[in-house]
């Protein structure tokens, strides 16, 4: 440990503080331990384990004895911990791998006193993992004390898997090997049979970087006879795990003991290196090293010097490029926003025919590809003199622009040039929910229609902005009623199906198939679906998984092979091949050697290659290309030159970014199989929407090939559905809502052409420039300069100073430019709320709009300053009121801050196009405006899940009194943590007082217990506040007490949702019978028990 202290690497870093010195300094480091030792691979085998002193560092009661190690006595709380000397190189920073390996060990129990207590684990750990204080439950890895405080998982992250021998309340009850990840409750079990006489066990771990699995076969004795047994579980060590950690092996033991002893271990990582031998090889490669360093270095502070003068010279020296990248992946979340013509041009292929996708009174939908979304958009293109007009372009980006729900299209901008008013929706794949109802385009099941967006969007659409977004309801598109863009057809003959396939080059249908090629010398022919396939969904981050079988021929009439076919998905729009075998009809020689083309027009495709280029293996074989035709994995092909058909299996699992293909040949005239698979990540490689099919080429040599049937599935698939009643119902009942819509939409038109007419905005002559401006202040959030916010303050005045924490300070301003009063939060670099939680609050928080959420109106990070410019709560935060004594709160305004809480949790949970996990609910974060309606805010602790997903593994965050009694043994965070915060949040606003009083009874010093006991008694309403004199509404005040009781109960399966909880509280059901808290369950679980041991 002094050595890496002392290393001259750490002291290095610390001189080098600025930004291009220290890349300078890295890269020049990084050459040379490339030149010198280019992977930092791990092998050992240790059959003995006597006195190894050399090679690892012991702690606690550790000691060699006859060939082993102990590291427990037999004694009660005993620990040791065995660590080897090196680290470990998990993953590299530079190009994200993250390293294999694989360790063998054998371990003995003595368990001399006929008791088994508590366990051994293997780890990888932080380095400096701290000294574990004597509690077996931990392993010797870390106590419950430890774990307890609120950082440590944080701070000094581990994965380990755990020989668990005494049942703890959190375990199975069973002896076990379990996968810890950052807790000492494991995520994943398996029984393990263990006795109490001095035997041996042995064990293997394996972690597969490609799959992210880690998996376990371990031994055990059942009645004498050894029994194997085996666990596995994804874990994303990158995620989980530094760069660098340290690994090993702890014990310990607690009340009861045994003795643990290692016996053997051996290690391997995936990178080898081959030792040197040779002084002057040796002293050679050192000197090129040295050499090539110093030029190296040179180099850089040459370019160093020359981009610090550009910078200055352009006034961007105190600006950092960290700072830039921010702010461009922040101004993604500032929609909707302007587009220029040009783009929107760019992106229809100048409004082609072939992009229209729709057409009407108020003008024509394009289709378009827009590179700085990354995704494909609907474009609307009205006529200035059109019906829809001005005033309605007016209220659609300003009224609609601000809406955010899953259920409603999304706007991402707007341009007024060229004569014409666009619009840029979000692409909807599936079209219009009446060509489907009325128009023939497919059968909705019933489940489908059930789904409508039309009951979601119209709960969310109770406030201001209804009265003139009609627009939502003229374009009830199929986000939820079909929202994947999932595909599934299965041709067994490949005749004419040129209403499926677009085709181009030599492609002609032929007695069922489709010949994709002559049999001539630099034919070319390519096949591809008419529809675009979703590959990756850029909201939820999901990669759909597919399938897809094929068959072909090959006709050799020529008696040679040559080029080959090949499966493909690409980039929509991929230009036509030049005529070159060597491409597959994909891409030639010439056009793969331009400098972008690779880049602009990125394809994977799977290649069964006849000819053998200077590139390829020895012989005909199948092979993987990824943007290149030379494949990055191949396996032989067994071909014959006689007219015979072969069959293909091409698959994709998105979990493990594994791409498969099964594939047939002919050896001796018999079929034989053969089979490849990689690693592919196409969500890294290919957009979110590709082209897929088929391409096939000849060259010099020359053969026919025909694709004889295909079919292919995604991963989402849906039902038909039959039944001409229920057709006729939702008929008539669709017909029925349009037909209330209609008035309500013609109503609202006069209205709107009334408050025009009356305003003078009849013409719609408005100059372009004040509708910009009108539009941008819909933008938010926004970036603002750190001189704009300066004046609003006053140079943050201490007078303007409106609150402090331990985040830094919150100001008080006026926005001339947004014409109201903001609150601008000041947070230092260093705080500890840091960038992390900075990046969360505008990345998620920016997107959200609700009326019971506190609104971001934008960021500012120079000067060393992070700032959020939030909407100004001119009555602060609740705990203020129901704590601090600045005001008593009624009982109608407390049960509407209740409510209102209620509401805003339920769209973070359900109604926005992700689950939002707040995980800090607490009453200093519920704000309350000037008429005291509910503004939850503070959002740098909030994760994002997918809808479909219970929790999610994070670090433990929170606040103490408000986490649920399973956030340490779990480790997760979930749906039902937040509703726990709220319970307790309820109950602080029922019975003004806070979560934890630790200077009252003791029986009363934790709220939720205290309130439940009265449950218990019959005797809610003693728990209401004093100060409100019993002026309340006993039916509310029990409501209210109740539900908080229902969502802090401490089995988390039986909380209740936020959507039930909302439906409560406004008394659209009755409240359930409480399930009295058991005492098992109060013992491990309760707020006391995890106030005390949890933080």
């Amino acid at each position: 440990m002094e050595a890496r202290m002392n290393s001259p690497a750490m002291a290095a870093s610390q001189y080098c503080k600025n930004i291009y010195v220290r890349v300078s300094f890295h890269v020049t480091l990084t050459l040379l331990l490339f030149v010198i030792h280019h992977a930092a691979s791990l092998e050992f085998n240790y059959q003995q384990l006597g006195d190894h002193g050399d090679f690892f560092n012991t702690s606690g009661d550790v000691k060699p004895q006859e060939g082993v190690l102990k590291l427990t006595n037999n004694e009660t709380f005993s620990y040791g911990r065995v660590i080897y000397h090196k680290l470990l190189n998990l993953w590299d920073k530079n190009s994200g791998k993250v390293t294999d390996f694989t360790t063998r060990f054998s371990f003995r129990i003595n368990a001399a006193n006929q008791t088994l207590a508590d366990g051994i684990a293997f780890f990888l750990a932080h380095p400096n993992l701290p000294e574990s204080q004597r509690d077996g439950a931990g392993f010797g890895l870390a106590s419950r004390d430890q774990l307890s405080t609120l950082n440590y998982p944080k701070d000094f992250p581990f994965v380990a898997v755990e020989f668990d021998t005494y049942v703890n309340g959190w375990d199975p009850n069973y002896p076990h090997v379990g996968i810890d990840v950052n807790l000492i409750a494991s995520s994943d079990t398996a029984q393990w049979f263990t006795g109490l006489d001095e035997r041996g066990y042995d064990a293997d771990i394996s972690f597969d970087s490609s799959s992210n699995k880690l998996s376990v076969t371990f031994s055990g004795y059942k009645d004498g006879v050894v029994v194997k047994g085996n666990l596995s579980s994804v874990v994303n060590l990158k995620d989980v795990l530094p760069e660098w950690v340290e690994f090993g092996f702890s014990a310990a033991t607690g009340i009861y003991f045994n003795e643990y002893a290692l016996s053997s271990w051996s290690f391997n990582s995936s990178l080898d290196t081959e030792p040197q031998k040779g002084g002057s090889k040796r002293r050679l490669v050192i000197g090129l090293s040295l050499g090539l360093g110093a030029a190296i270095l040179i180099v850089i502070v040459g370019v160093t010097f020359l981009v610090r003068w550009m910078l200055r010279t352009t006034g961007m020296e105190d600006t950092s490029l960290f700072d830039h990248a921010m702010d461009h992946d922040f101004e993604k979340v500032s929609l909707p926003k302007r587009f220029s013509y040009e783009e929107l041009a760019t992106a229809t292929n100048n409004f082609a025919t072939e992009n229209k996708i729709g057409q009407g009174g108020f003008g024509a939908v394009y289709m378009g590809f827009m590179r700085e979304l990354n995704t494909y958009v609907a474009i609307k293109k009205v006529s200035r003199g059109s019906r829809q007009g001005v005033k309605e372009y007016m209220s659609e980006v300003k009224i609609f622009g601000q809406l955010r729900h899953k259920n409603l299209v999304q706007l991402f901008g707007w341009c007024h040039q060229h004569e014409d008013l666009l619009l840029i929706y979000e692409f909807m794949e599936n079209g219009s929910l009446d060509s489907y109802l009325f128009k023939g385009k497919g059968l909705l099941t019933w489940k489908a229609r059930m789904n409508s967006p039309a009951m979601a969007a119209s709960q969310y659409c109770k406030n201001i902005y209804v009265r003139v977004s009609f627009h939502v309801t003229l374009t009830l598109l199929l986000f939820v009623i079909h929202h994947a863009a999932s595909l599934e057809f299965n041709y067994q003959q490949l005749g004419d199906h040129g209403d499926f396939f677009n085709t181009s080059g030599d492609v002609k249908p032929q007695e069922g198939v489709l010949k994709l090629t002559n049999n001539e010398t630099f034919s070319y022919g390519r096949v591809i679906y008419h529809k675009l396939l979703n590959l990756w969904d850029k909201n939820s981050g999901k990669v759909t998984d597919f399938t897809t079988r094929f068959s072909f021929r090959i006709n050799a009439a020529n008696q040679t092979l040559a080029d080959g076919i090949a499966f493909f998905l690409a980039h929509p729009n991929l230009p036509e091949s030049q005529r070159d075998g060597a491409g597959f009809g994909l891409a030639s020689r010439d056009q793969l050697s331009t400098l972008n083309y690779p880049k602009d027009f990125p394809f994977v495709a799977v290649e069964f290659d006849t000819y053998v280029n200077g590139w390829d293996p020895n012989y005909p074989h199948v092979g993987i290309d990824v943007n290149l035709i030379a494949s990055s994995d191949t396996a032989q092909w067994f071909t014959g030159l006689d007219e015979r058909g072969y069959d293909a299996d091409i698959s994709f699992d998105s979990s493990s970014n594994k791409l498969s293909v099964t594939f047939s040949g002919y050896k001796d005239g018999v079929v034989v199989k053969g089979n490849l698979s990689s690693v592919v990540n196409l969500k890294d490689v290919l957009p979110e929407w590709v082209e897929f099919g088929f391409s096939a080429a000849t060259g010099i040599y020359f053969n026919e090939y025909a694709l004889s049937s295909w079919s292919f599935n995604s991963s989402l698939d849906t039902e038909p559905q039959k039944g001409g009643s229920k057709r006729r119902l939702v008929i008539g009942l669709s017909l029925g809502l349009g037909a209330a819509i209609l008035i309500v939409i013609v109503g609202v038109t006069f209205l709107v052409r009334w408050m025009l007419r009356t305003t003078g905005m009849e013409d719609t002559s408005l100059f372009d420039h004040a509708m910009d401006h009108d539009f941008e202040k819909v933008s938010l959030p926004k970036r603002f300069s750190y001189e704009e916010l300066a004046t609003a303050t006053n140079n943050f005045a201490t007078e303007n100073k409106i609150g402090q924490g331990g985040f830094g300070a919150v100001y008080m301003g006026f926005m001339r430019e947004l014409n109201t009063y903001v609150a601008i939060k000041k947070v230092s670099r260093g705080s500890r709320q840091g960038v992390k939680e900075y990046m969360s609050e505008v990345k998620i928080f920016g997107q959200l709009r609700h009326k019971n959420l506190v609104q971001l109106f934008g960021w500012c990070h120079q000067h060393e300053d992070l700032l959020l410019i939030y909407e100004f709560m001119e009555n602060g935060s609740l705990d203020s009121y129901l704590f601090k004594g600045k005001g008593l709160l009624t009982w109608k305004v407390r049960y509407n801050i209740a409510r209102g809480l209620a509401s805003a949790l339920l769209y973070l949970h359900e109604e926005w196009e992700e689950c939002v996990l707040h995980r800090d609910i607490k009453s200093s974060n519920v704000m309350l405006d000037s008429n005291f309606n509910t503004k939850l805010g503070d959002f740098g602790l909030a994760r994002l899940m997918d809808h479909g997903t219970g929790s999610k593994t994070t670090g433990l965050a929170g606040t103490i009194g408000y986490l649920p009694p399973e956030a340490t043994t779990r480790g997760k965070a979930s749906r039902e943590s937040d509703v726990f915060s709220f319970g307790v949040v309820a109950l602080e606003i029922a019975c003004g007082r806070k979560a934890i009083e630790s200077n009252m009874k003791e029986e009363e010093i934790y709220l939720v217990d205290w309130v439940w006991k009265l449950h218990g008694m019959g005797d809610v309403l003693k728990a209401s506040d004093p100060s409100l004199y019993g002026h309340f509404d006993e039916k509310e005040m029990e409501i209210l007490v109740k539900v908080g009781l229902w969502c802090t109960h401490t089995d988390y399966l039986l909380r209740p949702t936020m959507r039930q909880a909302v439906q409560v509280l406004s008394f659209e059901v009755a409240v359930p019978t409480l399930t009295p808290r058991s005492a098992t369950t109060l013992e491990l679980g309760s707020p006391g028990a995890a106030h005390l041991h949890t933080y």
